[in-house]
């Protein structure tokens, strides 16, 4: 399909895009067994769990900027995240590694201060990656998200992403890892939502994927508050979290009790 590419602009051949990355959704499914030859997409708001391979795509990406995307965070954080049989190449990393900080027991990590082959800057590049898809681009299907969620950082953060300005200003994130020795391998559209720290609000974004929840804050102040934080801007700040037991995980338990099951799951029950 010939169009303009959503990232670059330039007129092109677009790709069939992927919202979430296609190796995350064989993550999960893999992690499923024995319905492992698709995901089981759980669905709140209708209240059903159906095994299918719907992956949210449009056409919307040139070649080039589907490559950059890819080599600049997607390869590096899908490598790293949790899969089946427990294997977690980012949790194991950072358990060997000295804490820049502990607080309330959790260990802290800068992103600036992690070894270059964990490919720290990665992390940020991809979760601002995300959330900008989820802003800038009408996808098909049920997401949940809200077009032109990130308002007046939409376009800081798309030249961000083409490499043409530095990390945006008035933007955090952080991850979440979940250190448990096996969490649940599953993964969820970004969704948003207003927040207060220290009496001012910011934008919230959450995303999560196999093993990480990544928290993207946008605001005025939040380049500071990183700053005080002991954050570099530019990079993303790691916490070790545990996942069982953790509200999340009671929601996602609770959700699940209460999903009808159709199709082939509901025949796995019979």
């Amino acid at each position: 399909m010939l169009g303009e590419c959503a990232l670059c602009r330039n007129p092109s051949e677009l790709r069939d895009s992927h919202f979430l990355p296609a190796a995350l959704y064989k993550a999960v499914a893999q992690a499923q067994a024995p319905y492992d030859d698709a995901p089981v997409m759980m669905s709140i708001p209708n209240g059903t769990a159906i095994q299918k391979n719907y992956q949210a795509r449009k056409h919307a990406l040139c070649p080039e900027c589907e490559q950059r995307f890819s080599a600049n965070g997607e390869t590096q954080v899908i490598a790293a995240c949790h899969r089946k049989d427990g294997e977690f190449k980012l949790r194991d990393r950072l358990q060997v590694l000295k804490p820049c900080v502990t607080r309330n027991g959790r260990a802290i990590y800068y992103g600036h201060n992690l070894p270059p082959d964990l490919a720290p800057r990665a992390y940020g590049y991809f979760a601002l990656s995300i959330i900008w898809r989820a802003s800038a681009i009408a996808w098909d299907g049920d997401t949940g998200v809200t077009p032109g969620c990130l308002g007046k950082y939409e376009e800081p953060f798309r030249n961000f992403l083409l490499g043409d300005s530095g990390f945006p200003d008035n933007t955090a994130v952080n991850v979440h890892v979940y250190f448990d020795a096996d969490p649940l391998t599953f993964m969820a559209f970004p969704t948003h939502r207003k927040v207060e720290v220290l009496g001012r609000l910011f934008r919230e974004h959450t995303l999560i994927i196999p093993g990480m929840t990544f928290k993207i804050w946008v605001g005025l102040g939040v380049s500071e508050l990183e700053t005080l934080s002991g954050s570099q801007p530019g990079y993303a700040t790691f916490f070790d979290t545990k996942f069982i037991g953790s509200e999340l995980h009671k929601r996602v338990l609770a959700d699940t009790k209460a999903l009808v099951p159709k199709g082939k799951l509901a025949r796995g029950q019979s």
